[in-house]
């Protein structure tokens, strides 16, 4: 379920993927965030006696987020297994740099081209982390794609190779 591999020295790798429970949930609570807005919209046109074409076209998107959630969830319970299981989200660090992996796909970087990293605080909902980078660019995952545990060993290693105190970001 939770896949971590310890590291005790800096240089070993660290592998930290997410588990099936967190994804899900973290993608629903991605959707009940765009769909209460949505749902909020929907109230306002009937409070308000807007003509019915208007409340379509609040309830048709959030009703196609939610069956194409719905789908995709199925899909991964069902046929994400096994050896050829696809990472949905995970954080490899290494003596090289940081890959974090979404869906299969890899983004690298390199720990010379990263400055710093901190935890974004979101307006209504779930936090953020972002590493900063030598251009000035921010690369941003959601705070809640990992566990509370793999979250304290991520925040304990970029801190120590980065020679930061925790969550900052200059």
């Amino acid at each position: 379920m939770l896949t971590t591999v310890p590291s005790k020295t800096l240089g070993a790798e660290i592998l930290l993927v997410q588990s099936r429970w967190q994804n899900i949930c973290y993608r629903g609570a991605w959707l009940l965030e765009k769909f209460w807005l949505m749902l909020f919209g929907a109230v306002t046109v009937v409070c308000w006696h807007y003509p019915l074409s208007l409340l379509l076209a609040w309830v048709l998107p959030a009703a196609s987020m939610l069956v194409l959630f719905g789908v995709i969830t199925l899909w991964l319970m069902l046929f994400n297994r096994g050896d050829g299981k696809l990472i949905e989200f995970g954080v490899r660090l290494d003596n090289a740099g940081i890959c974090i992996i979404h869906y299969g796909e890899s983004q690298f970087i390199a720990w010379s081209e990263l400055r710093a990293y901190r935890i974004e605080q979101g307006l209504f909902w779930p936090r953020k982390f972002q590493l900063k980078l030598g251009d000035g660019s921010v690369v941003e995952f959601g705070y809640l794609c990992l566990s509370k545990r793999q979250r304290q060993q991520l925040c304990h290693e970029l801190s120590c190779r980065l020679g930061q105190p925790l969550d900052s970001l200059s």
